[in-house]
């Protein structure tokens, strides 16, 4: 529903590997998430589902510098605490997993962790919609960013963006507006139908 960046078209342009780069990236994107998700949650999290042969030759050190940055940002998480809880919202027909919605620092917050460099508005928008799936009840939420490549974090340090409950309705109200527009198009079919295609192909190959 939101058009591709100029940048990131620009930047498949100039990468001709670029699906090879994203690929790489979801993988160690998706380790880093369960390494650090895995210690906080109540219960062991389902392993993900990657093949072996797949994961980069440095996943372990990317996934340990991952774990470093977040373990150096010293949050206080309390309890209770959901992590990676589905949630359904049936009025308006979407679901979603929020990383992790817990007390931190004693403000009970929604908090999402990415592994790229920079945090966009689309990642602000999908803040919004897991605000909505949770009844809007999150007095905050927090982005963390975990970028564990020196060439974009030299510093190899973490960035958080806090968004205030006031902002985070507002990303909500932007969500839904998304959402409903989504359900209007009748996209349901057509998106379920690349879904299953791309599955297909994984398969095969």
């Amino acid at each position: 529903m939101i058009p591709e960046p100029e940048r990131l078209s620009q930047w498949k342009i100039n990468n001709g590997d670029w699906e090879k780069q994203t690929n790489r990236s979801a993988i160690i994107g998706t380790l880093v998430h369960y390494r650090i998700l895995n210690e906080l949650a109540p219960q062991a999290l389902e392993l993900p589902d990657i093949n072996f042969d797949d994961i980069p030759k440095d996943a372990l050190k990317r996934v340990e510098l991952g774990h470093i940055m977040w373990d150096e940002l010293a949050l206080d998480v309390g309890h209770p605490r959901k992590v990676e809880r589905l949630a359904i919202c049936k009025q308006f027909k979407f679901a979603g997993k929020p990383d992790l919605v817990a007390p931190i620092n004693g403000v009970y917050t929604l908090v999402d962790l990415k592994t790229s460099k920079e945090i966009h508005d689309t990642h602000r928008l999908q803040m919004g919609g897991y605000h909505e799936l949770l009844d809007r009840t999150p007095e905050q939420a927090m982005l963390v960013s975990l970028h564990p490549n020196e060439r974009g974090n030299s510093f190899m340090r973490a960035h958080t963006e806090t968004i205030e409950r006031k902002a985070l309705d507002v990303y909500a109200d932007k969500f839904l507006d998304i959402t409903k527009e989504f359900h209007r198009k009748n996209l349901t079919e057509k998106l379920m139908k690349e879904n299953e295609m791309q599955y297909e192909d994984e398969n095969a190959n």
